[in-house]
């Protein structure tokens, strides 16, 4: 019979290398797993997963062994990612700003980065189809569709998790399924 997690916390905090490892198998692809989902980069993902056990070993005195570890890992990744999605806020550029002189066209051209209806729907099944919309959403909504449906965490735990009100929780989960419902939609209506 498997140890269960606090028990292989416990052998960590007694500095068993073995338990480390045993926690790392346990985790690594569901932590992985949420990273990717949130960053949509691979290599992204990897980087963050791997900083999200040094970060989770680091602080593993910390663990309140009363509560799963799962939770308590899955938010050092959510809080991990929306941490990555800060530091790499995109500069903004006015579309209002125009050339100095004669010429008044716009300085930039402003391209619809999204793929063309073909290219979404080519030799692709309706999980990928669903990353990509998952990908779209903001990270506050992203985070919460994901540690509800792929996480199967409950809406009481997704709120202890992110520090945020249940009532918040269900709310974003509203939102981010009706938002997912209108990308599905305006997505088919383009077949």
């Amino acid at each position: 019979m498997p140890e269960d997690d606090a028990a292989t916390v416990g052998r960590c905090l007694e500095g068993d290398q073995q338990a480390y490892q045993e926690l790392v198998r346990r985790y690594r692809r569901a932590v992985y797993s949420i990273a990717y989902r949130m960053v949509g980069n691979r290599e992204d993902a990897r980087d963050l997963a791997q900083e999200v056990f040094i970060r989770a070993f680091r602080s593993l005195h910390c663990y309140d062994s009363s509560r799963p570890f799962s939770s308590w890992i899955f938010k050092i990744t959510s809080n991990l990612c929306i941490d990555y999605y800060r530091k790499k806020k995109l500069a903004t550029v006015s579309i209002h700003d125009t050339y100095e002189g004669e010429d008044s066209r716009p300085r930039i051209e402003l391209i619809d980065g999204r793929p063309l209806p073909d290219e979404v729907f080519a030799g692709k099944f309706r999980g990928q189809q669903l990353d990509v919309l998952l990908r779209s959403l903001p990270p506050r909504y992203r985070v919460v569709i994901l540690l509800r449906h792929k996480a199967d965490l409950s809406y009481e735990e997704i709120s202890e998790e992110l520090g945020i009100p249940l009532g918040t929780v269900k709310a974003r989960l509203h939102r981010a399924h009706r938002l997912l419902r209108t990308k599905l939609s305006e997505e088919t209506e383009g077949e």
